[in-house]
């Protein structure tokens, strides 16, 4: 897991290459978001990953994993990508890069007003070490009747 360090919120001064090949970036715009500022500030990184014509090429997007008051991870999926992508209801086959496993989980929705993977979430997340308040990588490899993503964990360390 590469681990970013950064000098006075301003620019990066390690751990930059292992950060660039570990996401895939070729020349992709991408969006560091700080949701942290305390001793040890955290960020979101998000992959743009835009073409010639400006358009993200692969659906995906960096969130936390949040839980319900009954303990279910919940990991909640950007109404955009979810509608354009037709990840509204239904199955979803996730598959993680480092034990190649492969589970099938649910979509729900809230009134069309969010989309959010829970059903078969927690036993990804056993098997792979991931808890509430863990940062992660969606990344949709395949939409239509049963579509398959990619979720990996993600750390971002900065320096002063």
């Amino acid at each position: 897991m590469a681990e970013l360090r950064i000098r006075a919120n301003s620019y990066i001064i390690g751990g930059w290459h292992d950060f660039f090949i570990e996401n895939g970036l070729k020349g992709d715009q991408f969006k560091l978001e700080l949701i942290q500022s305390r001793t040890k500030p955290v960020a979101i990184f998000y992959n743009l990953g835009t073409n010639e014509s400006g358009k993200v090429k692969t659906p995906n997007f960096v969130r936390t994993l949040r839980g319900s008051s009954n303990s279910q991870v919940r990991l909640y999926i950007p109404k955009e990508l979810a509608l354009q992508n037709g990840l509204t209801n239904g199955e979803l086959i996730l598959k993680d890069v480092k034990n190649e496993g492969v589970w099938t989980v649910n979509i729900s929705n809230h009134l069309d007003r969010f989309y959010y993977i829970h059903t078969g979430l927690n036993e990804f997340c056993i098997a792979n070490g991931l808890k509430k308040g863990d940062h992660v990588k969606f990344e949709l490899i395949r939409s239509g009747r049963k579509p398959i993503a990619i979720v990996s964990s993600i750390t971002f360390c900065y320096s002063d």
